[in-house]
């Protein structure tokens, strides 16, 4: 275990000399830490899969979730009138048809598997991160309003399926009595859930009222504040637990009513929380590789390849295609955004939470899927982001470049960029 930390923290020290280099390449850090976690695995890989079952470990992943949902709600952006309605489709109905997805064909896959787990899966194999292909929403080859869309429903990705993942596991950790347990959890969603938004509401709404009331008045220091922040999730997480509430929910909308009160400018003191969560991530994506390759030497069932392809593909894309029928949201778009639904920590947090109430073989089965669809994600996305960019970008500086007698349309002067599908914002957007 020390060999294997000792890697990690050389891996970072590399990377932060020739980051820029090797990016440039198409060479990810989730990508590199990968691939050290596989060199490694060897010696630690069963060590670390037989301790994924530890209690302690359970708690530390939901505080890294809890830390991870409230950061996602603090990157959700606003974005344009027109762009709601998507949002709405994406988050809200496209989701949970992933969901059924991903379930269904698992249940195909594997007809002896309990329906519970076929559900636990679907959560791990639908949540969206962006970290395997972040330059995707900050590079601007890629139109406005496709990064914003991407961004915010990444953002929000992550918090509708914390719900549905902790009734499957109620389900599932039943045992015979599942159906009872699990109808049990079905009738105290709402209470939870109430409480959840209750009080993560007012922690994150305080906390930045009062973030921004010292600073106003010169009563604190950025570094103290930026701990406030560090500490804002974890209190609205641990205080809906106590309750008996949805603690990833209260995160989440934690995050989402911080935002709301501090504005933009909170970004300026969410640099350590956001270190700190990278920091985790690191270890996240280096465990991941050990376990990638504890499952590979455990034997792939070609079942397990074949559920991998079709999350990072159709379970996502079709979908999305489906929800956006009669949207303004150019095909071409909907494809991109079908496409760009990269799978990450979220998978193996959601995974190793799993893991708790599973057995031998069920616990391997999952970790193979699991890990299986974020190494095909992370290189399939990580090299197909900068080069969709890539020729978008091109493609746009040809149509720039085209002369107006041909009937192309002039290149767009500054200001923000009418939405795709849609006229100069025009009240009657064409499809």
């Amino acid at each position: 275990m020390i060999v294997a930390f000792s890697v990690v923290l050389l891996v970072v020290i590399v990377w932060s000399v020739v980051a820029k280099r090797v990016e440039s390449m198409f060479i990810t850090l989730p990508v590199a830490l990968i691939a050290a976690g596989v060199l490694v695995g060897w010696e630690s890989s069963s060590a670390i899969f037989e301790h994924l079952s530890d209690p302690r470990l359970e708690r530390s992943v939901e505080v890294l979730l809890a830390l991870l949902l409230f950061l996602d709600a603090t990157e959700v952006r606003a974005i344009h009138r027109w762009d709601v309605g998507v949002l709405v489709r994406l988050v809200l109905v496209g989701v949970p048809l992933s969901l059924f997805t991903a379930a269904v064909l698992t249940g195909w896959l594997y007809p002896e598997m309990r329906v519970a787990l076929c559900f636990i899966l679907a959560c791990v194999l639908v949540p969206t991160d962006m970290a395997p292909a972040a330059s995707v929403v900050k590079d601007r080859r890629l139109p406005r309003r496709l990064r914003d869309v991407l961004n915010t429903e990444s953002g929000y990705n992550d918090g509708v399926v914390a719900p549905f993942f902790l009734v499957g596991v109620a389900f599932l950790a039943g045992g015979v009595d599942g159906p009872e347990k699990g109808a049990e959890a079905l009738v105290d969603m709402l209470p939870a859930a109430l409480w959840a938004v209750g009080i993560g509401g007012v922690v994150g709404a305080g906390a930045a009222y009062l973030s921004r009331l010292s600073q106003r008045h010169g009563w604190t220091t950025a570094r103290w504040r930026s701990l406030g922040i560090l500490a804002t999730p974890l209190l609205a997480y641990t205080l809906t637990i106590a309750v008996d509430g949805n603690g990833f929910v209260a995160a989440f909308v934690a995050g989402l009513a911080h935002r709301a009160v501090s504005g933009p400018e909170a970004h300026e003191t969410l640099g350590l929380s956001e270190d700190v969560a990278a920091f985790a991530q690191i270890v996240m994506w280096f465990v991941f590789g050990q376990l990638l390759e504890f499952s590979v030497r455990e034997g792939l069932d070609p079942r397990v390849l074949v559920l991998a392809v079709a999350a990072v593909t159709v379970v996502r894309v079709l979908p999305v295609l489906l929800v956006l029928l009669g949207s303004t949201v150019r095909w071409r778009d909907r494809l991109l955004i079908g496409w760009l639904g990269p799978r990450g920590i979220a998978s193996m947090v959601f995974a190793l939470l799993a893991i708790q109430h599973l057995g031998g073989e069920d616990s391997v089965l999952l970790v193979q899927v699991m890990s299986v669809t974020v190494v095909l994600s992370a290189v399939v996305h990580g090299i197909s982001a900068p080069l969709i960019a890539r020729r978008l970008s091109r493609r746009g500086g040809r149509r720039a470049a085209e002369p107006a007698g041909n009937g192309a349309a002039p290149a767009p002067g500054p200001g923000p960029s009418p939405a795709p599908g849609e006229g100069a914002h025009s009240s009657t957007p064409a499809r």
